[in-house]
C-alpha cells in the first residue's frame, strides 16, 4: 500500500512539474495573445493525455489538484510584475479558455487512451491499450530521423535570431517533443534516449548558421 501510494505521488509530481511547469509556459512565451495558443496546448494536452496512459494514471485527484494550480497561474499572470515582464497584459478570455481547455483535455485523454481494444479475430486474447494501438504502427527508426532533422533545423533558425516565423517556431518545438516522447512510449527508455541526440544536433545546427551573431 505504502508502496504503490510513492509510485502514485511521484508519477503525479512528474506530470505536474513537465505538463504545468515547464512546456505551457514555453508555449505563453511563444504565442502571447495570439489564438495559435489554443491548438499548440489542444496537442500538449493530448500527449500529455499518451503520457498518463503509458504511465497508467487516472488523474481523479489530479484533475482538482491541476485546476487549483491553474487558477493560481492565472492571477499570477494577471499581477503587474508579470505583466511588465511580458509588456503586455494578457488577454483575459485567450488565457483561461486555453488553459483550462488544456487540463480537462489532458486528463480526459489520459482516461480515453487507457480503454483497451480488442483483436476482432481472437476476442479471447489479449486487449491493446488503446494509445498502443494507435501508435503501434509508427517505424522508430524513421521518427529518430525526422527528429533530428527537425532539431538541426530549429537551431539553425535559433542561429539566424528567430528569423523564421513564430507560428514556424511553435510547429518545429512541437513536433520535436512530440518526437521524442512518442519514441521513449513506443521504443522504452533505451532507444529513446537516442532522441536526446537532437540537442547537440541542434547546437550543430546553431553553430554553422550563416548569421549567428
Amino acid at each position: 500500500m505504502l508502496l504503490a501510494t510513492g509510485a502514485w505521488v511521484l508519477k503525479s509530481i512528474v506530470i505536474i512539474v513537465i505538463f504545468h511547469f515547464i512546456i505551457p509556459p514555453v508555449v505563453h512565451a511563444i504565442t502571447g495573445n495570439r489564438w495559435t495558443k489554443l491548438p499548440v496546448l489542444l496537442i500538449v494536452a493530448v500527449l500529455a493525455g499518451i503520457f498518463m496512459a503509458w504511465l497508467h494514471y487516472l488523474p481523479y485527484l489530479l484533475f482538482l489538484l491541476w485546476l487549483a494550480l491553474n487558477k493560481h497561474s492565472l492571477a499570477a499572470m494577471q499581477e503587474p510584475k508579470f505583466e511588465a515582464l511580458a509588456r503586455e497584459p494578457i488577454q483575459k478570455t485567450l488565457y483561461y479558455v486555453s488553459t483550462y481547455v488544456y487540463v480537462v483535455v489532458a486528463c480526459v485523454s489520459a482516461w480515453f487512451f487507457q480503454m483497451e481494444i480488442l483483436d476482432a479475430a481472437d476476442p479471447s486474447g489479449p486487449a491493446t491499450p488503446l494509445w498502443k494501438y494507435l501508435l503501434g504502427g509508427w517505424h522508430i527508426h524513421y521518427m529518430l530521423i525526422v527528429t533530428f532533422i527537425i532539431f538541426f533545423i530549429s537551431g539553425i533558425n535559433m542561429g539566424l535570431n528567430g528569423s523564421l516565423s513564430g507560428k514556424i517556431e511553435i510547429i518545429l518545438g512541437t513536433v520535436c517533443w512530440t518526437a521524442l516522447i512518442a519514441t521513449f512510449l513506443l521504443a522504452g527508455w533505451k532507444i529513446g534516449l537516442l532522441g536526446l541526440l537532437g540537442f547537440p544536433i541542434a547546437g550543430f545546427g546553431y553553430a554553422i548558421s550563416p548569421k549567428r551573431r
